[in-house]
């Protein structure tokens, strides 16, 4: 591979480092743990269809709630995004 070729490569390894370090700082508080939904307010009558698959939030999106709102709430509020 060429150094012309090669070059954005690292360069955006390099960025993608720097961003996640950046994020681990001081004052960070992850939302999500990747490993269950601590921390968040599952609609009533859900029936698992929010759930964690592969350390990501995922919904089915075949709710049989009959609630009108079946978002995913935090448990915190959050400032400062």
């Amino acid at each position: 591979m060429t150094t012309s070729k090669l070059l954005p490569i690292v360069l955006l390894a390099v960025t993608a480092c720097a961003t996640t370090l950046a994020a681990q700082g001081a004052g960070f508080v992850p939302l999500f743990n990747g490993k269950d939904l601590a921390g968040w307010k599952v609609p009533p009558g859900d029936n698992g269809h929010w759930k964690v698959v592969g350390g990501t939030i995922d919904i089915d999106a075949e709710s049989e709630s009959k609630a009108e709102d079946k978002s995913l709430w935090t448990e915190r509020e959050f400032g400062d995004f």
